[in-house]
């Protein structure tokens, strides 16, 4: 996992160089926070190999760096389809589902998962739950 994690924080400098927004640049990475939406600390982290996006902050992040989603789960470690290497149906998220299902426009992605989340708080408040 560590070898994973070293390799994608490779990989995201590296992208986010190119797209111009290198995160040796003094103040691209809070830029890169406030737009994107994704917190300046866990960006850091992300940097330094010290954490893995979730499918969320992925959505969020991919835009700004002139990537697809699914390509940033590939290269944090997902197969060739973005799902975790090896991974069961229990083990994905509703975001690595979508990219399964071939959903892949960040747009129509945000909105799914939307829907899902809103299921799942309603889903939770019933009281059959």
């Amino acid at each position: 996992m560590a070898d994973e994690l070293t390799d994608f924080a490779t990989w995201l400098r590296e992208t986010a160089a190119a797209a111009g927004r290198d995160p040796e640049r003094r103040g691209a990475t809070a830029e890169l926070a406030r737009i994107s939406g994704v917190d300046a600390g866990q960006l850091s982290r992300f940097y330094n190999g010290q954490a893995a996006p979730s499918y969320k902050s992925m959505l969020k992040l991919a835009p700004y760096l002139g990537v697809t989603a699914d390509e940033m789960a590939r290269r944090a470690g997902g197969g060739e389809d973005g799902l975790p290497a090896g991974g069961t149906a229990s083990e994905i998220t509703p975001g690595q589902a979508l990219l399964a299902l071939g959903i892949t426009r960040p747009e129509d992605q945000a909105v799914v998962l939307a829907v899902v989340e809103r299921l799942r708080t309603y889903a939770s408040s019933s009281p059959d739950a």
